[in-house]
């Protein structure tokens, strides 16, 4: 069954692009010289599949949803995997070894994946696809989003396509609502300005706003600085590259930046964010802001929300209007309001699906990526079987079947909220093949359909993901530009810490501004950044 065409406004991307070291053996060839194995017998084959985490997947021989799976192309998969920490290393000790995976998964921007391509370690996928006429994964590689996803002109991954998300503000709407009464805002849904947003911590952290004895705080944060991303928006930059003067330059190196770390500089420095960010752990940030002591936070949309109300429900809010204590904003915009408040939305995928090139009649296995990206191989790969782990209701929803999905054993079916532990959520094993349902417009553009039928606290999760879906602050065509060697990700990837450590030295006091960004500058150049930027824009431009 072939994908839905259908309209809709184009989702472009954003990404975090990332690194990691380690060896790699094999038998350099041209990449231009691949031979296609078109090789294809009615034989039963055992093919192995590799994922990060998908060690702690248990029961595959009582799987029904894989069973299903392997009789339909007549196969047994077996499942590998290996912790997080180390998954990279025991994958690259397979692939040197020439025992990689038959099907394994990957991060194609990390600066590794470029030498797998090289050494002709990983398999091209056009020739195949045309060769199977495998329709789903043919208008899934040709969309507009992932046309350019290529190394030298070639697919070598199916992406593990997701829904744009982000880092959303949570706020205490009860403390909120309190500071608008004060300041007389009668029509107001949040602060609308860099400087009432300033000033709503200034409140929280002064005016004990919980009417308790208990020690508030504006805003809590974490050592993970990414999570500020939310406001660069706000100054008029975007997500790491920024157009600036007809090229694309870092936004580290902007006046835009500048501000926005002087802006939250001044707000720590008045005491309105929590003064030990830059050592907590996300897991003290939440604590922080579940307990009360703060109002304001930055956290992962979706199921984290969902943990946050959920927690806060048996806690904090145990006695109150849950609907009338938590919500959340969008960023505020520039006083001028020349610069308006946009989420950094991170979508497209991350991460994908490898043939290695010891994988016995690779055909088979484009013919069940394809399966899995059909209509059909969506729903089976992240519901299970219809009528048996879940049902449609009226509305089209999926209902979960949780008495047959509890007899699928342990970690069979995610658990979306902590507190329940129910296997409510997605199948744990098909979400590493693309956490969400597609479809492709006519327009040749990539849809996402989002699924929060498993959450409990349904109206935030979905006001979030309105708000990143309505306006989202992209990287524009930069998302798909992945075709770079190894040396350029690694001091990209170094580029990206530098850029932090300008900003929390900067927002914590232990430097001026101009102090921090001479030290920077001095990266900048260790990092070879004009190279990394004249390599940027020459890609973007093709």
């Amino acid at each position: 069954m072939g994908i839905i065409k259908k309209l809709g406004a184009a989702l472009l991307g954003a990404a975090i692009l990332v690194s990691a070291a380690f060896p790699l053996i094999g038998c350099v060839k041209n990449i231009d010289d691949f031979n296609y194995d078109f090789t294809e017998t009615d034989n039963l084959i055992e093919y192995s599949f590799f994922a990060h985490n998908w060690n702690m997947y248990e029961g595959q021989d009582n799987d029904r949803i894989l069973k299903a799976i392997e009789q339909k192309f007549n196969v047994r998969i077996k499942i590998q995997g290996a912790p997080w920490e180390g998954w990279r290393d025991r994958l690259s000790t397979q692939i040197g070894a020439n025992e990689a995976p038959d099907l394994f998964f990957f991060l194609p921007d990390e600066k590794a994946y470029s030498e797998y391509v090289r050494k002709q370690q990983v398999q091209p996928l056009d020739g195949y696809i045309e060769k199977a006429d495998a329709e789903n994964l043919k208008a899934m590689l040709s969309s507009n989003q992932f046309k350019d996803a290529t190394f030298n002109g070639k697919h070598y991954f199916v992406p593990n396509v997701y829904a744009p998300s982000n880092h959303v503000i949570l706020v205490r709407k009860d403390w909120m609502k309190q500071w608008m009464d004060a300041r007389g805002y009668k029509n107001k849904a949040q602060p609308e300005t860099l400087s009432e947003f300033a000033d709503m911590l200034k409140y929280f952290t002064e005016e004990n706003p919980d009417g308790t004895e208990l020690s508030t705080v504006g805003m809590t944060a974490s050592q993970e600085v990414g999570w500020f991303d939310n406001f660069l928006s706000s100054f008029g930059i975007t997500p790491n590259w920024t157009e600036q003067g007809g090229e694309y330059v870092w936004n580290g190196v902007t006046e835009g930046y500048k501000n926005m770390a002087q802006y939250f500089a001044d707000l720590y420095k008045k005491g309105y964010i929590r003064q030990e960010f830059y050592t907590q752990l996300d897991t003290e940030k939440e604590d922080d802001f579940i307990s009360g002591r703060a109002g304001v936070m930055i956290t992962n949309n979706n199921a984290m929300i969902d943990s946050v109300v959920s927690r806060m429900i048996k806690g904090t809010l145990k006695d109150k209007n849950v609907d009338e204590c938590l919500d959340v904003i969008l960023p505020p915009s520039s006083d001028d309001k020349k610069f308006e408040g946009r989420y950094a939305a991170y979508d497209g995928y991350w991460g994908g699906f490898n043939i290695s090139n010891t994988a016995r009649e690779p055909m088979r296995l484009v013919r069940i990526l394809d399966y899995l990206m059909s209509e059909e191989g969506q729903m089976l790969r992240l519901y299970g079987i219809e009528g048996v782990h879940y049902e449609l209701n009226d509305k089209g929803e999926v209902v979960p079947n949780l008495s047959e999905r509890r007899e699928e054993g342990q970690n069979r079916f995610m658990t979306p909220n902590p507190d329940t532990l129910e296997p409510a959520g997605k199948y744990s094993i098909g979400v590493y093949f693309g956490e969400n349902r597609f479809e492709i417009d006519e327009n040749n553009d990539l849809h996402i359909i989002r699924d929060t039928t498993s959450f409990l606290n349904r109206a935030l999760v979905d006001k979030a993901n309105t708000f990143i879906d309505e306006k989202p602050l992209n990287y524009r065509n930069l998302r798909y530009v992945i075709d770079f060697d190894s040396t350029f990700y690694n001091n990209f990837n170094k580029l990206i810490d530098d850029t932090e450590i300008l900003f929390i030295m900067t927002v914590s006091g232990q430097q001026t501004y101009e102090k921090a960004y001479k030290d920077y500058e001095g990266r900048l150049v260790a990092d070879k950044y004009e190279t990394l930027k004249k390599e940027i824009n020459e890609k973007a431009e093709k």
